[in-house]
């Protein structure tokens, strides 16, 4: 296999120093040209990072940046850039164009690993089929026998009124943790102190909430609601009384009151699913993100900008009672992605370094073992890494 001088760094090490050439020697120039048109000079920094180019690029085709947010897994591992709206907005473009190499620790096997950025807004990550409605179905279906359980369904909506005041990060968490206790107060088991006061609420069930953004009739349009599933036991009765219900909604009620004392009615809509097949279908619907279609249909700058920025790593998907244990995340860190994928290798994957990845110029050396997971032949990788290796020497 052919050597190549392209640079790729161990993770462990430190980037070699750049001393610059003739083949730079304009470099002040350019420097000077952005104080005079700039003074936001981090801005700056941050399009030529996204991009993957750099005004001081003598080479078009030339993207050190890309290589840069591979080194440093761009905002996996630092905030540093976390709540700058362009930044995260521009993350879709360099999804999957990276990848870690891992190798196993009982068959010494070499894979990759495409890391993905698990933006809502992305075309490959985001909405219906995405990796990331993808991820929340194995995390919810590796975790539930329907088989041995059958499903309540809840839709909690909000009144429009209350739509601007859970545009803001806390005010959604707020409203989440007194939705939590609505559910744990009819479907917790209660716990009495002394007295014969009831202490609290112990959610023994199973319980999966959902948070979505958007409704299906109006993509752009700002619609927050929230969905519950509660997981019975087959010998449960999951027919509810109007009474009950009713009872469910004037707690509900209750809890919004806290939020906004104008509010008067709210809508809780219930149904239930009794056999494997509506249970996986309503799991589905239920699981999907919202998507680049919505995304696009927005017209609102500002709540763009909160749905990029200030819910970046917000966990719309919430697990409750005895599944509480569930660590799941949309924006998967990439430790995560990795031990995601390590019972398709069969062994435990030890992370080696992280590089520019181009699946076309790999195909032929691919054993695709999941989405974005392959196995390398190991002639192939073994003159791949070393090739690697001594690129390094060479700059360092």
């Amino acid at each position: 296999m052919q050597l190549t001088s392209e640079k790729s760094y161990i993770l462990h090490k430190k980037p070699p120093v750049f001393y610059p050439t003739n083949l730079f020697k304009d470099i002040s120039d350019h420097q000077a040209a952005r104080l005079r048109k700039s003074k936001n000079i981090v801005k700056i920094l941050l399009k030529e990072r996204i991009s993957g180019r750099s005004i001081a690029d003598s080479v078009p085709e030339v993207a050190p940046y890309l290589e840069y947010n591979a080194l440093t897994r761009g905002v996996f591992l630092s905030d540093e850039y976390k709540r700058d709206f362009r930044y995260q907005e521009n993350l879709v473009n360099v999804c999957g164009k990276s990848g870690i190499w891992l190798q196993g620790a009982v068959t010494d096997n070499f894979y990759i690993k495409k890391i993905d950025c698990r933006k809502s807004w992305c075309p490959v990550c985001g909405g219906k089929g995405g990796k990331i409605h993808n991820s929340r179905l194995h995390a919810i279906l590796s975790r539930a026998d329907f088989n041995f359980y059958n499903m309540r369904q809840f839709v909690f909506t909000v009144p429009e009124s209350l739509r601007d005041f859970l545009s803001d990060r806390g005010n959604l968490s707020k409203a989440i943790k007194s939705l939590k206790s609505v559910i744990e107060k009819f479907f917790g088991v209660p716990e009495f102190d002394k007295k014969g006061w009831i202490k609290r609420y112990n959610l023994e069930k199973g319980v999966v909430c959902y948070f979505h953004a958007f409704g299906d009739e109006s993509p752009g349009v700002y619609k927050p609601h929230f969905n519950i599933h509660v997981f019975e036991n087959k010998t449960v009765k999951l027919k509810l009384e109007v009474a009950e219900l009713e009872l469910i909604k004037k707690c509900w009620l209750k809890e919004l009151r806290k939020l906004d004392l104008n509010i008067d009615v709210v809508d809780v809509h219930y149904s239930f699913r009794n056999n494997v097949k509506k249970n996986v279908h309503s799991i589905k619907y239920m699981a999907k993100p919202w998507g680049a279609a919505d995304y696009a249909a927005i017209d609102d700058l500002d709540l763009k900008k909160f749905l990029v920025s200030e819910m970046s790593g917000f966990q719309y998907l919430r697990f409750w009672g005895s599944m509480a244990n569930c660590k799941y995340r949309d924006e998967m860190t990439v430790p995560a992605q990795v031990e995601e994928v390590e019972n398709r290798a069969g062994e435990k994957l030890i992370p080696l370094f992280i590089a520019p990845f181009d699946y076309n110029s790999w195909a032929e050396k691919l054993e695709q073992l999941d989405d974005g997971f392959y196995r390398v032949r190991r002639k192939d990788c073994i003159d791949y890494i070393e090739a690697k290796e001594k690129a390094v020497l060479v700059y360092s």
